[in-house]
């Protein structure tokens, strides 16, 4: 498949296009295994691995694109059906000073069949995945009415939560579009990598967003369970300590 015939649109089709040209792209691939990427996210590797240096360097190499793949920590060799094309912004190498790798992450890719490079390095085909919009213009009310949904689980997510970063809340408010905020909403909030991962694979905007619904209720759910436990906790142990005194 070309990337002129897929019917999805995305803000990021002019950098994919202008890189690779019509036809996909073959990638460097660089595995990742405590977050999970999402497209418009940026993500810094402090400490790189040999292997992820090597994949960023061949990166540079090839219009700095690169192919990011989740590997869950608990099921090492498993391969998802979907991951990201990002482009590498920063890399810094042992020698000049402490290693570090900056990639920005662009829009959700298919992979198709991996091809080994090197030892514990490997490139990847990849199909860019263009998304519809799915916002009020688009999809007229209902994607408005879950647009607001969103909004208000994750606000009232973020108060349970209690260390979500302010700024993050007040930018949930100015995305229109679901697909797009249900991206942010996953990578700032504290689920699960396989909620997460569940998310990203789902390139279906209207669908991602009902799923993500789904998710942050049933965290709000747990988290205020975990709340009215610690405060029964609390009034026993004050009791007790009371009952000692007196």
């Amino acid at each position: 498949m070309s990337i002129s015939n897929v019917e999805y649109i995305n803000t990021n089709i002019d950098k994919i296009i202008s890189a690779f040209g019509t036809e996909p792209p073959e990638l460097p691939v660089l595995y990742i295994e405590n977050t999970v990427p999402f497209p418009a996210m940026t993500i810094s590797l402090s400490a790189p691995t040999k292997e992820q240096l090597k994949a960023a360097d061949s990166a540079i190499k090839n219009n700095q694109c690169i192919y990011l793949d989740y590997r869950n920590e608990e099921e090492p060799s498993a391969e998802n059906k979907i991951g990201v094309i990002g482009t590498i912004k920063q890399l810094v190498f042992p020698k000049q000073l402490k290693s570090s790798i900056v990639i920005d992450c662009l829009c959700r890719a298919i992979p198709g069949e991996r091809i080994k490079t090197g030892e514990n390095t490997s490139a990847v085909t990849v199909c860019p995945v263009y998304e519809k919009p799915y916002d009020e213009l688009s999809a007229g009310e209902e994607a408005a009415t879950q647009l607001r949904l969103l909004r208000a689980l994750f606000e009232k997510y973020a108060a349970l939560v209690k260390n979500i970063d302010e700024k993050i809340v007040q930018n949930v408010k100015r995305i229109n579009d679901c697909g797009s905020l249900t991206d942010f909403t996953a990578q700032y909030s504290y689920l699960s990598p396989e909620d997460k991962t569940a998310l990203l694979c789902q390139t279906d905007a209207q669908k991602r967003t009902e799923q993500a619904i789904e998710i942050f209720k049933k965290e709000i759910e747990i988290l205020h369970f975990q709340e009215e436990l610690t405060e029964k906790l609390q009034r026993r142990f004050n009791d007790t300590q009371r009952d000692h005194y007196i």
